[in-house]
């Protein structure tokens, strides 16, 4: 069975599109709320405004701007073919052919809380990349935005799980 993976507009709201919505949504709640409970002045309600804004644009706009920046510029315009036993990867006008039998391992980097399968608290707790090490030495990053179920096509392949706090991608996609 052929499967080909790209980024679509699915994985991007999946992964972007819904933080951001859920981000500003509550933000506009919470000010709903205060407003029907209180009787502020215009003054009181604009500073309310602006600083939970500010919050919000601090602790989590920002942060995820960053992480799409940060895994779009790895996988941007990638493209993820598996067929059987055979995947080729298509990488900044690169081709990558390997069997799956050239894995060494596939590491996993996540944050602490996808890895103890906690709670998620912040919107990167549901970000990951995989990296796929192979016998040449060489390695290719898939974050999550290019395919989140890539464990599926390598089932005798060696897993290791590694937590961050921030899951950024610190190293080039092909070493």
């Amino acid at each position: 069975m052929s499967y080909t993976y790209s980024i679509n507009f699915e994985s991007r709201r999946k992964y972007f599109y819904n933080f951001l919505f859920m981000a500003l949504f509550t933000d506009f709640l919470i000010i709903g709320l205060i407003t029907f409970v209180y009787k502020l002045s215009f003054d009181i309600w604009m500073k309310i405004l602006l600083m939970l804004f500010l919050w919000t644009l601090i602790i989590y706009i920002l942060p995820l701007i960053f992480l799409h920046i940060n895994y779009m510029r790895y996988n941007k315009g990638s493209k993820l073919m598996i067929e059987d036993t055979l995947v080729k990867f298509y990488f900044k006008r690169r081709k990558i052919d390997f069997s799956i039998t050239d894995v060494t391992y596939i590491s996993i980097n996540m944050s602490v809380t996808l890895f103890e399968k906690r709670i998620r608290w912040f919107f990167w707790d549901e970000l990951f990349y995989y990296k796929i090490h192979l016998k040449n030495g060489s390695s290719i990053l898939i974050t999550c935005f290019l395919c989140d179920d890539l464990l599926k096509h390598f089932p005798n392949v060696e897993i290791r799980r590694k937590k961050q706090i921030f899951p950024k991608v610190l190293s080039a996609a092909l070493l």
